[in-house]
């Protein structure tokens, strides 16, 4: 009986870029999808607690109406320009949603924080949002690995 040596090679480096490389695109994908969610759910007319937006103030209603613009549901749109906005990067352990333009900014944080208008927390996930993401990271990992 021969004595061969059984030999098993393996590149763990290939494999973990072939990971790294997943994992950021599949980062991207979920910031992309937080931006959505908070779109869709602002276009909804409600907030990240999925309460509806306080209602806007008389003069504001009468000058969408005069601009013939849609006034229910508040949805803080006008030209749709503060949420589309709202950009994706991919950061070192994730991604960021943020908004890239200096006045959609300021416009989103007085919205969202009450500001000179009345308080619509908008920009961020509710806990049902983010047990979604978590989950589909959650799952992503397992096929990774």
């Amino acid at each position: 009986m021969s004595k061969k040596k059984v030999k098993i090679n393996f590149n763990l480096k290939n494999d973990l870029n072939k990971i790294r490389l997943e994992a950021n695109k599949f980062m991207i994908l979920l910031g992309s999808d937080v931006k959505r969610m908070i779109i869709k759910r602002t276009q909804r007319g409600k907030d990240l607690n999925n309460r509806k937006f306080t209602n806007y103030s008389k003069p504001y209603l009468k000058y969408k109406k005069k601009k013939g613009l849609p006034t229910s549901p508040v949805n803080l749109t006008f030209r749709f320009n503060m949420l589309a906005n709202m950009t994706v990067r991919k950061l070192i352990n994730g991604s960021k949603v943020y908004f890239s333009s200096s006045d959609e900014r300021k416009k989103a944080y007085y919205n969202n924080f009450g500001i000179g208008v009345p308080k619509r927390e908008f920009f961020g996930l509710s806990i049902k949002e983010r047990k979604d993401i978590y989950r589909r990271l959650s799952k992503k990992i397992g096929e990774l690995i």
